[in-house]
């Protein structure tokens, strides 16, 4: 019987110093607590580099403590599950801010508290998923194109969406987001350029399952994360992917080469928004001005493989030629460049789909 006891009380200590270990930040007793002001930052993984937020700390005093997220989808279902509770600052992608501003997720920005000296570029401002910034601050921006092999298209490359939809163009494998939003948008710029975001009609989405479907039978695989090691290994020669893919890819593979249609194409932007259920406003906005200096923000475009979203941080993003390029002539030409939007319902869209795939 006292071995027994014995034997609890061991097991208690260590399911007591486990708990500790896992959840001491709110077990403990206020006395034990630290007393450095602290946020907690809630980010994509290869965002925030952590001799930056270092810095931060020893600036300011205040720790940053980090989690991170790996789709928009797991940012959402987190902060709902909480009430945004437990968050000071976040990174959501340009679609899912409608979602979290609807749920009453995001407090509205205090602007006369914004004090970084070079102004967001304005083609990143004023969209519909937060038409006048009111919840949401642009950080970094890419935009989607072709990552393609040199070996196997003729250089200058003037790509083009027929590129991916016209088989009187098509000699070879490519891949192929693997979103039935993405690919209707897709299918829909190709088809109906200007109008492309318009409501589209029973034709028109009847026009689009017909181009995907005699698209598939080019598509080596629909991904959307592994196309650069299909481009790589030359198991295909074209990839519908965004700008940080190819940027990552062309570090280790310099043959892998990107180019965006002349038609035009899609951007994505990733944002820096405040939880509404936050209370550390007094410490959050210190980080979002640091965040926003030339340097630190071209470290955070550099790390992500992204643009800045200042046109000051360009010069510390240390993009290649190609990219620079890419950087300086989007701003010119908005026009031609768009966001994904839903441009069917989800039983139009899972029709759709089901009936690619099927094939």
């Amino acid at each position: 019987m006292i071995a027994f006891f014995i034997r609890v009380k061991f097991v208690a200590i260590w399911l007591a110093i486990i708990a500790l270990f896992l959840f001491g930040s709110t077990w403990l007793p206020k006395k034990f607590h630290s007393n450095k002001p602290t946020i907690h930052l809630f980010t994509w993984g290869d965002f925030f580099d952590r001799t930056l937020l270092a810095q931060f700390t020893k600036a300011t005093g205040i720790e940053v403590i980090t989690t991170y997220y790996s789709s928009n989808e797991e940012l959402y279902l987190k902060l709902k599950a909480n009430q945004g509770k437990g968050y000071d600052l976040i990174v959501p992608s340009d679609a899912a801010l409608p979602l979290l501003i609807k749920e009453g997720l995001l407090a509205p920005l205090d602007k006369s508290r914004l004090s970084f000296a070079d102004p967001v570029q304005p083609f990143l401002l004023s969209h519909y998923f937060d038409q006048d910034n009111r919840y949401s601050l642009p950080l970094v921006w890419e935009i989607y194109g072709f990552g393609y092999n040199k070996d196997h298209f003729s250089s200058p490359f003037l790509a083009s969406w027929k590129h991916i939809f016209d088989p009187a163009t098509m000699r070879y494998k490519i891949t192929m987001l693997n979103d039935p939003v993405e690919a209707i948008n897709l299918a829909s710029l190709y088809l109906f350029a200007e109008s492309a975001h318009d409501n589209l009609s029973e034709k028109q989405i009847q026009r689009i399952q017909d181009t995907l479907c005699a698209q598939k039978r080019y598509v080596e695989a629909y991904v959307n994360f592994r196309a650069e090691y299909l481009l790589s290994t030359k198991n295909c020669s074209l990839a519908i992917v965004p700008s940080s893919s190819v940027s990552r890819t062309q570090e280790e593979n310099p043959n892998i080469a990107f180019a965006v249609p002349q038609e035009g194409s899609f951007l994505s932007i990733e944002n820096l928004a405040i939880p509404a259920a936050s209370n550390k406003s007094e410490y959050t906005y210190q980080l979002i001005n640091y965040i926003y200096q030339p340097q630190n923000l071209g470290n955070i475009a550099a790390k992500s493989h992204t643009f800045p979203a200042t046109s000051a941080a360009t010069a510390f993003s240390r993009l290649s030629p190609d990219f620079l390029k890419i950087a300086k002539q989007v701003p010119k030409d908005t026009k031609h460049y768009h966001f994904f939007y839903y441009l069917a319902n989800e039983q139009q869209m899972k029709d759709l789909w089901i009936k690619i795939k099927s094939l």
